[in-house]
């Protein structure tokens, strides 16, 4: 049975819910409620035998790490092996003091390769033209650049390039910039500004199945010593609900989303039929393309080319034809995001609460005015008799015989206000479900 549908009790162990058995975090197994005598009183050979792999594991900065090896040599790498990162991901007292920004981390499921992923993230040519009007423009900012290396290769350590020049137009200027491959998981692209601030995007894939992987990532701002952000960016330092930022990190995956699918998909299928590696296959004439190459190469000489997938794993790789559900956001990510499925359920119950304080406000506006109308029916009358006579103050008085009162005026203006938020909460709530784009209709 698969452990992960189990539960973790209140003494921290791991139960089985299928026959309750439970294990602790080494992996061992405390207890077997059909068992005649406890576990602890079974020869090593049986308690072996019922123990689980365990995997060295670590929590910080909001994330768990883990040595995907098992074993007491497993153990002490994972413990001489630092985390992949930087500095001021790290930096706690940074955040605290506020010197440092950290995003909410954003997590989704991909419908594309690891390797794929990281092809992405480190080729800076595409960001202007796939991004086009969130990131640069299309039209303007494609241009010549070299990618200059700022740490050669190496099995463990990657690999690190940086641009000659500034990419994609910033209201505040960049005076360097690189994009930085950690190992097995982790891409940073750091930019350093003139005003002496910084940002970093920090992207981690984790391989999931072939052909998909799921991607965490964030931003780590830095302020100058006059505590500002770098310009255009200080809407990262805003009090905002966790889940707004998670429901529209989709918009920048989304853009890349299509291409990388169908293309991971095509490559795979001309490789096979030409019977080479499929980055054989590219045509790279700028040296835009340097670091891909360079990933490619780091790939097939110290990791093999390919995710080593547990044996007897299929695979074949899934073609989605339908556009519509690679932007399939619920899957994706809300239904593993316990903070979207608090937001969802939150909307859900607003809907219903504006929908029914809208019509509420609209009775009682229509309610109070005809009781109003009804209250001055004898001056109408009045009125009336006065007209046939010819008065020239009764006259003046019927345009505003029936003007709304106040409190009527407000009831229709409560009755707008619930009727807003619901068309808005409406329009909120697809995002948690599907985030679609289209690169012929942005413009």
């Amino acid at each position: 049975a698969p452990l992960s549908e189990g539960r973790v009790e209140e003494d921290g162990q791991l139960l089985c819910a299928y026959h309750g058995w439970k294990f602790g975090s080494a992996g061992e197994c405390k207890a077997i409620p059909q068992s005649e005598k406890p576990v602890s009183e079974w020869t090593a050979k049986q308690q072996e035998a019922c123990a689980v792999a365990s995997y060295p594991t670590k929590e910080a900065v909001g994330l768990i790490w883990v040595w995907p090896e098992t074993g007491a040599e497993a153990r002490k790498e994972a413990e001489a092996t630092s985390m992949r990162g930087f500095s001021a991901l790290f930096d706690e007292e940074g955040v605290a003091r506020g010197d440092i920004v950290r995003t909410a981390w954003s997590l989704r499921d991909l419908p594309y390769g690891w390797d794929y992923f990281i092809e992405n993230v480190t080729d800076p040519a595409h960001v202007p033209v796939s991004h086009h009007n969130v990131v640069g423009n299309r039209y303007k900012d494609p241009r010549f650049f070299k990618l200059l290396p700022v740490r050669e290769m190496s099995a463990q350590e990657g690999m690190e390039y940086s641009s000659d020049r500034q990419l994609v137009p910033s209201a505040d200027p960049v005076t360097s910039s690189s994009t930085d491959f950690q190992p097995p998981c982790l891409v940073r692209i750091r930019s350093d500004y003139q005003s002496q601030t910084q940002t970093n995007l920090c992207l981690f894939a984790v391989p999931t199945t072939p052909g998909r992987c799921r991607y965490i990532g964030c931003q780590v701002l830095v302020k100058n010593k006059e505590g500002e952000l770098p310009k255009g960016l200080a809407f990262f330092s805003m009090p905002m609900p966790k889940f707004l930022f998670h429901i529209l990190a989709p918009l920048f995956l989304h853009q890349d989303q299509v291409f990388l699918h169908h293309q991971e998909r095509i490559v795979n299928h001309r490789s096979q039929v030409a019977g080479v590696r499929g980055e054989k296959l590219y045509t790279t004439p700028t040296p835009a393309d340097t670091m891909v190459l360079m990933f490619r190469r780091w790939f097939a000489k110290h990791a093999g080319g390919t995710v080593p997938w547990v044996p007897g794993t299929d695979t074949t790789l899934q073609t989605n034809a339908d556009p519509v559900e690679l932007y399939d956001t619920y899957n994706a990510h809300t239904k593993h995001c316990r903070i979207c499925q608090g937001a969802l359920k939150g909307v859900e119950l607003w809907q219903k609460i504006t929908s029914v304080a809208a019509v509420v406000a609209a009775v009682g506006a229509v309610t109070a005015y005809a009781a109003m109308c009804a209250s001055k029916s004898a001056v109408a009358a009045a009125a009336a008799a006065a007209l046939r006579k010819g008065s020239a103050a009764a006259l003046a008085a019927v345009p505003t015989l029936y003007a709304p009162s106040p409190g009527v005026y407000a009831l229709l203006a409560l009755a707008l206000l619930f009727l807003a938020a619901n068309v808005m909460l409406g329009k909120l709530k697809p995002l948690f479900f599907k985030y679609e784009f289209s690169h012929a209709d942005n413009h």
